[in-house]
């Protein structure tokens, strides 16, 4: 099929829209992106139609090559300080700085597979999903303990 990228029986790497390339890239932080790509993240943000035609033809291309080009794999890695000792490198931990376009390509792919995965989990899974935390497990695990003890002491009056 050409416009996606085969991943199972029946789901696709769908190709990016110029759209939804001005969606994904609306919520950059600018100061969190590097510019290395020489595309600086505010231009991206405010990039006429013209520019993200092109962008968004470079990032399909790479949807359907199921490749992502060697340029784009650039990060810049910063320590960032933890606790205790600043002199002791475990206290530090390390955040990766992606390039804009990166980070806009990352965003759709994460949705698109989200969009899979949330197909095919169970909805009593609630590990690493969105609007799915440990809180509303308990909170839903109370719930059920509460009905099921109404319900037996609804039977027993």
């Amino acid at each position: 099929m050409i416009g996606a990228i085969y991943i199972t029986d029946d789901y696709y790497f769908h190709n990016i829209d110029v759209d939804t390339i001005r969606l994904r890239s609306q919520n950059l932080n600018c100061k969190k992106t590097t510019n290395q790509d020489l595309v600086p993240s505010k231009l991206l943000k405010l990039s006429s139609g013209v520019m993200r035609n092109y962008i968004c033809k470079l990032l399909n291309m790479s949807i359907n090559a199921g490749k992502y080009p060697n340029a784009m794999k650039y990060e810049k890695l910063c320590p960032v300080f933890k606790k205790d000792n600043k002199l002791v490198v475990s206290n530090y931990r390390h955040v990766n700085i992606l390039l804009s376009m990166t980070k806009t390509f990352e965003r759709e792919i994460v949705y698109q597979r989200t969009n899979l995965f949330s197909t095919i989990f169970s909805p009593l899974l609630y590990g690493f999903r969105r609007k799915h935390s440990c809180e509303i497990v308990l909170l839903r695990i109370i719930e059920n303990i509460s009905t099921g003890f109404l319900m037996t002491v609804k039977l027993h009056i």
